[in-house]
């Protein structure tokens, strides 16, 4: 009995197994649903403006502040060409709109720029641009971007220690530049302006992980006289990150001076009639050590024992420049005057010296001033017939420096034209990355080589 059970509950449900397998046969193969696109809004517009994002008139992004990016949000659905409208939080009050598409599995980002300035040649208004996120980070490495939001045109490019990962062609004026593939870990980040001499406008070390995206969001004015302060942004897409800022060094200007007066062992430095220690005893051939100056214009005085050698000399503090001032001459006959020459912050190739050569003996001929290394002799355009109180140059431009492998050198000034000796080869170490002067200084009878460190 039990037997006949079992086999009729068997039968049974080998029936119904065949009826199943049957009708599946019958019908299509099923397919999974088409991957939902997504959309995440980065808010460029000025700190007054709140955004909201909207498509195909529903909402995909709570409110984003000036600066941030909103969460990555999934569409409902692939969408055609739709309207995009960035607003306030309510339909009435529109920023930017335009059309756009969203098709399946995409991942896109919606960027709002700002408005320019009603003071610039170009009014534009506030405008909506859809950027689709292609690609995904390589195994083990992290990936960056950059968007530009700010009134630099052409101006900005970003460096991961000294090696520049975008430069300022991939960031025009509202911009964002292509994905860059990073090694994870600690890096100091820096935002360089090419602006006269270029410059940190921001700079942190940050910590990037491996298998994570970044965006780089510069938003804000570099115009001093504009109350829209630079904001540079580091933002992740692992929503567990924190965004970070990167730090802006002060608006001011850094001043030194040097030393190279004949027979004056020691000196004082009054700026704007005051003094610091710095700025105190500075003895025959050194520098002070660069000191910050609140940008505009100010007043020099250089002592000696108390007797004045130098007053009203001024000096332009100009944004984050950098400027040494050479105080040069003799006591007798008195003969003393401030050479103020300006300088980079940074080499312009990190594996390479930034290299200047200044004539500051008196009594010297013109000279040209070479740079030997084992059997070779450099004597660039720029190093020769140098009179007293010049430096070098580049042909063509206002650069004083050239760019030079690193290594030990011989420099020896020759009279101009000539290689009759004046300054014997005096032995030089120049590293990667440093930004050097190095000047010729002291009476014939007593010739030398100098140098200063100009290196941040």
């Amino acid at each position: 009995m039990t037997v006949r059970l079992t086999s009729s509950l068997s039968i049974s449900v080998t029936a119904a197994l065949c009826l199943f397998l049957a009708a599946c046969s019958s019908t299509e193969p099923t397919t999974p649903s088409e991957a939902k696109p997504t959309v995440r809004l980065f808010n460029g517009m000025a700190p007054s403006k709140q955004a909201r994002l909207m498509i195909a008139a529903t909402a995909y992004s709570p409110m984003v502040s000036s600066g941030y990016q909103g969460p990555r949000q999934e569409l409902s659905s692939a969408m055609e060409t739709v309207d995009v409208v960035v607003d306030n939080g309510t339909t009435s009050v529109v920023h930017a709109r335009v059309k756009g598409a969203f098709p399946a599995s995409s991942n896109s980002s919606v960027v709002v720029f700002p408005s320019t300035s009603m003071f610039e040649p170009t009014r534009l208004s506030d405008t909506v641009v859809i950027v689709r996120d292609s690609g995904t980070v390589p195994s083990g490495k992290c990936r960056l971007r950059v968007i530009n939001a700010t009134d630099a045109i052409g101006e900005l490019s970003v460096y991961l220690g000294d090696e520049r990962v975008v430069s300022q062609s991939e960031l025009p004026f509202r911009s964002m530049s292509r994905w860059i593939t990073v090694e994870p870990g600690s890096h100091l980040m820096r935002v360089v302006r090419q602006w006269q001499i270029p410059y940190d406008a921001a700079v942190k070390e940050v910590a990037l992980v491996a298998g994570t995206s970044y965006t780089l969001f510069l938003s804000g004015t570099l115009q001093l006289a504009d109350s829209w302060p630079f904001t540079p942004r580091l933002l992740s897409e692992n929503s567990l990150e924190a965004p970070i800022d990167l730090l802006i060094p002060p608006d001011v200007g850094n001043f030194q001076i040097v030393n190279a007066v004949i027979g004056v062992r020691s000196f004082d430095v009054k700026i704007d009639g005051k003094t610091s220690p710095k700025m105190m005893q500075v003895a025959f051939p050194n520098a002070t050590g660069y000191q910050e100056l609140d940008l505009g214009t100010h007043t020099l005085e250089v002592l000696a024992n108390g007797t004045p050698l130098v007053t009203n000399v001024r000096t332009l503090a100009t944004l984050r420049s950098r400027k040494t001032m050479f105080v040069t001459g003799t006591l007798v006959p008195p003969n003393i005057v401030g050479m103020e020459l300006e300088e980079p912050e940074r080499a312009q190739d990190p594996t390479m010296t930034s290299l200047r050569v200044v004539n500051l003996s008196p009594d010297a001929p013109l000279l040209d001033i070479a740079l030997q290394q084992d059997t070779t002799e450099l004597l660039p355009v720029g190093f020769r017939s140098l009179e007293f109180r010049e430096s070098s140059a580049v042909a063509g431009t206002t650069n004083q420096f050239i760019t030079i492998a690193p290594g030990q050198y011989r420099l020896v000034a020759y009279r101009a034209g000539s290689k009759n000796v004046v300054l014997p080869p005096t032995e030089v170490t120049l590293e990667a990355g440093q930004v050097r002067t190095l000047w010729v200084g002291g009476l014939l009878s007593s010739i030398g080589l100098y140098s200063v460190n100009h290196s941040k």
